[in-house]
């Protein structure tokens, strides 16, 4: 028989190939093939079975349209009968940002009103099949056919809406500029490593890969005692190996979250990345065109603030315009995680704002748009000079998220400026002769804004091939807190890992030398020692980054703040207040309601519900203004020397 559902009616097949046949059938048989279109006979040809019962069929090649193609398999004792169109096919895999449901999408009712254009999407997905006791497993050795029955479906199927989003809205997309049929199939897996996607002679010819995976505990022989919905070549066993050979016209991959980590995580991932590309262009026989988009900058706890841009600058480097292969950068769309299906209480990893990637992603497709890239790097004696492939635009006036390093591989953040309208040149006051740069690789980099006058943003970009040698630079305060305690004690010295970072302070970034950071067994102090006399005092802070703490969206739960410190200094320190920012960027102080001293410690309390802004204008407003917050910052002034101890900061309901 044909692979089950596969071949049934609503299938696509790809414009730009013959319509190819797999099966299972009896060693050594024959089987006949007929192709008809609007009445007439386009086909009639026997195929013969290999001595392993397996069909592997080319036929003829058609245009694509939405003229019904008619075809009839049939052997001495079967026959099988379907209608399919010819079109372009588009294959999805990936962790469950592939798989996430268009219901779940921002863009979800706007998408659904688009009846027509819905009408020429055909969806195939391939769901899990093995499950024991609620625990998915996956078939050790690579299937020829898919265990549960699967079938086409377009929008008229009630359960249309749960097929994943990205794929619909690419193909909404397709079908605005083209005049025949899109076919996709979803063979993604919420939660999946990239190893389940890699065929298991892949894996054991690869030193990289394999001993990774033995090291960590994830490739054990024989593979049955760890076999979960994970295990290493277990998905590409059940849904991938069924359709090999089956012509498609574009491989995306949006994975990566799985793997967030250490350099050691990057490196891995980058090897296992590209192998996947070689190993299924090998399989498939045809050079596919690849799109391999960013994963979100998100809360991991995992995650040390560069964890996220090492996965994606090991997509980034997988990139190859010239073999087809393209990255999409994710970074400067700030996700949203609520729409009317969903509470936004959950791990927020889930973005319901996509559109943006789909429409990148056709973009690039459809050779409307291409990623940017560096075509030359000169390294002068105190800047660096980087010429892009294409012509910028900044969408405000400084151009931030540059960071430079000399021989000493400690970053800090860089002067930029647009020479013309192709070439930045980067200087730092802090770096005498700079070597090496980076662009947007840190968690929080929503703000940086450069893109190509077609609206493609800048590639994160890390000119040192070796990660491990950095001190990078972060923009905003220092972290993380346990995410778990984080509920109990927004702030304590015993759950803060600090490190010396510059500050944001009223929406200005501002790099302060002054200020140190220690932590000790059971406090955390900061130390501000003015490095130039001045007439004024200076202001300064530490940051807590609730983006990557899990508390974001639970902050609206409380009412009032109450800090304790202890300042030591020989003019007075003043607490001005705790800043906030939200996803948005916008930024609001929160200045203590009331001031008090107990056994030499400096007691603050805020209410959350008195809000001044940044031009200090005092507004009352609903609590709801909290739920989306991701920073907060602790906000002193000083003129000279000081020691602050940071003794409690405690959420009250």
């Amino acid at each position: 028989m044909l692979v089950k559902g596969l071949y049934t009616h609503g299938v696509v097949f790809s414009k730009n190939h013959p319509l190819t046949f797999l099966g299972t059938y009896e060693e050594n048989s024959q089987v006949r093939i007929e192709i008809d279109q609007d009445g007439h006979r386009l086909y009639d040809d026997i195929h013969q079975v290999s001595n392993q019962g397996k069909l592997y069929a080319k036929t003829i090649k058609l245009k694509a349209s939405y003229k019904e193609v008619a075809v009839k398999v049939t052997t001495k004792n079967t026959t099988e009968s379907f209608v399919g169109y010819v079109g372009e096919v588009y294959l999805g895999a990936g962790q469950s940002n592939m798989a996430y449901a268009l219901k779940y999408d921002n863009h979800f009712d706007e998408i659904l009103a688009q009846e027509n254009l819905l009408k020429g999407i055909k969806c195939f997905s391939v769901a899990d099949s093995l499950i024991e006791n609620d625990v998915i497993k996956r078939p050790l050795e690579p299937l020829s056919d898919f265990i549960k029955h699967a079938t086409w479906i377009d929008s008229s199927n009630p359960s249309f809406s749960d097929y994943s989003g990205l794929l619909i809205m690419l193909g909404l997309l397709h079908q605005k500029i083209k005049d025949y049929p899109i076919g996709l199939i979803d063979v993604s897996v919420p939660g999946c490593s990239i190893e389940g996607f890699l065929p298991i002679e892949t894996i054991e010819n690869n030193p990289t890969i394999k001993s990774y995976l033995e090291e960590n505990g994830f490739l054990k022989y024989p593979l049955s005692t760890i076999n979960d919905y994970t295990v290493a070549s277990g998905i590409y066993n059940e849904k991938i190996a069924p359709i090999i050979g089956f012509p498609i016209d574009q491989f995306l991959w949006y994975q990566g979250e799985h793997h967030v980590g250490t350099n050691r995580e990057y490196d891995y991932y980058k090897e296992a990345l590209k192998r996947l590309i070689e190993s299924y262009r090998v399989l498939y026989q045809q050079k596919v065109p690849v799109i391999l988009i960013y994963i979100n900058q998100t809360y991991y706890p995992q995650d040390d603030n560069y964890s996220v841009s090492r996965i994606n600058l090991a997509i980034q480097d997988n990139q190859n315009i010239e073999d087809e292969i393209y990255a999409i950068p994710t970074y400067d769309v700030i996700p949203t995680w609520k729409n009317s299906h969903t509470k936004g209480i959950e791990n927020p990893i889930h973005p319901t704002n996509k559109f943006y990637i789909a429409n990148r992603i056709h973009q690039v497709i459809h050779k409307q748009s291409s990623p940017v890239l560096v075509t030359e790097v000169r390294v002068l004696t105190h800047a660096i000079e980087i010429t892009f492939d294409q012509r910028l635009k900044q969408d405000k006036g400084l151009v931030e998220g540059f960071t430079i390093a000399g021989d000493d591989h400690i970053y800090q953040p860089a002067e930029a400026q647009l020479i013309n309208q192709n070439t930045i040149i980067l200087s730092s006051r802090f770096v005498d002769h700079p070597v090496y740069f980076t662009y947007a690789f840190q968690l929080d980099n929503h703000s940086f804004t450069l893109k190509s006058t077609k609206g493609m943003p800048l590639p994160i970009l890390h000119s040192d091939e070796d990660l491990s040698r950095g001190r990078y630079y972060a923009y905003y305060g220092y972290e993380h807190f346990s995410h778990l305690d984080y509920f109990e004690t927004a702030f304590d010295p015993l759950y803060g890992t600090p490190r010396i970072k510059p500050l944001l302070f009223l929406g200005e970034l501002h790099h302060n030398r002054d200020l140190k950071i220690i932590k000790g067994k059971h406090h955390i102090q900061i130390h501000y020692q003015a490095s130039a006399q001045r007439d004024y005092k200076e202001r300064f802070g530490v940051s807590l980054d609730l983006s990557k703490t899990g508390f974001q969206l639970m902050f609206s739960s409380f009412k009032k703040i109450e800090l304790k410190s202890t300042f030591e200094s020989k003019d007075e320190v003043a607490f001005l207040g705790l800043l906030f920012k939200d996803v948005r960027n916008q930024v609001w102080l929160v200045k203590p309601t009331s001031h008090n001293k107990v056994d030499n410690e400096e007691v603050y309390e805020l209410d959350l519900c008195e809000i001044s802004y940044a031009d200090l204008n005092k507004e009352t407003i609903e609590l709801s203004k909290y739920n989306q917050i991701k920073q907060m910052e602790l906000v002193f002034e000083a003129s000279d020397n000081a020691v602050i101890e940071l003794v409690s900061m405690i959420h009250h309901l």
